[in-house]
């Protein structure tokens, strides 16, 4: 005969037979109940976690380390979701450090609810003075890393933090001086407004009426 391969204890543990494969059981004149030991199954150490935002899952499952002297059912492991990054959003859990999961006979993948990350700081614009002679303006932008992206009051297109400034050149700035608060969106997080208004300088313009050009003259030596 062959034993139950799992049976569920009161304990709600899954065991299984100490002696695997087929046993046998010599007949007699009268009835008998056979004793079969069993052991507790060991515990799976297949566990993940998997990022859910709105209940709809971000990225893979994550794998959840479990400590060599866990290897029974009911054993508790503890885990900190990491923060993802997934189509150029930042997220993080929703609920912060350490949580836990408790191991069982079977793998397990844990669902853990995600936010988007919301931008760490403000931004700080200032505008430098223009360059008389080529019409160029620097503006420099605080509180936000290095590749931030900013959108500048008058200024068609984004521009990228370099050395925390970006660079206007004449025939990027507007016909004329525009107001206005700078927007600077980080990798992965929401885009958020400076402190202040800002004032993009207008385009400089010769006695023609023609933008300003920058020059180069070689000079003979």
């Amino acid at each position: 005969y062959t034993p139950e391969p799992e049976i569920t204890g009161t304990d709600g543990k899954v065991y299984v037979p100490k002696a695997k494969g087929n046993q046998t059981v010599t007949l007699k004149d009268i009835p008998q109940t056979v004793d079969v030991e069993y052991v507790e199954k060991p515990a799976s150490t297949e566990v993940k976690y998997q990022p859910k935002v709105g209940g709809v899952a971000k990225g893979d499952a994550k794998e959840i380390t479990v400590p060599a002297d866990k290897t029974h059912q009911g054993d508790v492991v503890s885990y900190t979701p990491e923060e993802i990054t997934v189509d150029g959003k930042v997220y993080t859990p929703e609920t912060p450090g350490e949580q836990t999961v408790t191991l069982t006979d079977k793998p397990r993948t844990v669902d853990v609810t995600y936010v988007e990350k919301p931008a760490t700081s403000t931004p700080t614009f200032t505008v430098g003075t223009q360059n008389p002679q080529t019409g160029n303006v620097e503006v420099t932008v605080d509180g936000v890393p290095e590749g931030t992206k900013v959108k500048l009051p008058g200024i068609a297109s984004e521009k990228v933090v370099t050395g925390g400034k970006v660079e206007l050149t004449n025939n990027e700035l507007p016909e004329n001086p525009t107001t206005g608060k700078g927007i600077a969106q980080e990798n992965g997080k929401l885009p958020k407004e400076g402190t202040s208004d800002i004032t993009i300088p207008g385009k400089l313009t010769s006695a023609k009426g023609e933008p300003a050009r920058e020059f180069e003259v070689t000079i003979p030596l």
